[in-house]
């Protein structure tokens, strides 16, 4: 269990895979680390969202759910999204670890700013 002052990006980091149900931003994170990762939607309320287009990012239900684990294991992972050019377009092609961050960092420093 994380406390207030621990940053989720290193527990990501050493993690496996990263699951997160619906479209958090873990997941984002995750994923601009080269750490599996998927978004999962317990049902189909959010087919044909931008992210369900690129194959393999979201699993709709328990047996994509399954599927999805079982892709995410090994370099065929990687390959498959990389082929995709859409992956590049919608998640950073930095692959840091902070891209969520980074981009928190600057909407704060843009809303402090005497010009917001």
């Amino acid at each position: 269990m994380l406390d207030d002052f621990s940053d989720p990006v290193e527990v990501i980091a050493a993690s496996d895979v990263v699951i997160t149900h619906c479209f958090s931003s873990p997941t984002a994170d995750a994923l601009s680390a080269c750490i599996p990762a998927f978004w999962y939607e317990s049902g189909d309320a959010t087919r044909g969202y931008p992210l369900d287009k690129v194959k393999g990012l979201v699993a709709h239900g328990f047996q994509e759910l399954e599927k999805r684990l079982e892709e995410s294991k090994g370099q065929d992972f990687w390959e498959r999204l990389s082929s995709q050019g859409l992956f590049y377009e919608m998640i950073t092609p930095s692959l840091d670890c902070h891209a969520l961050s980074q981009f928190r960092d600057e909407l704060n420093a843009i809303s402090k700013s005497p010009q917001a």
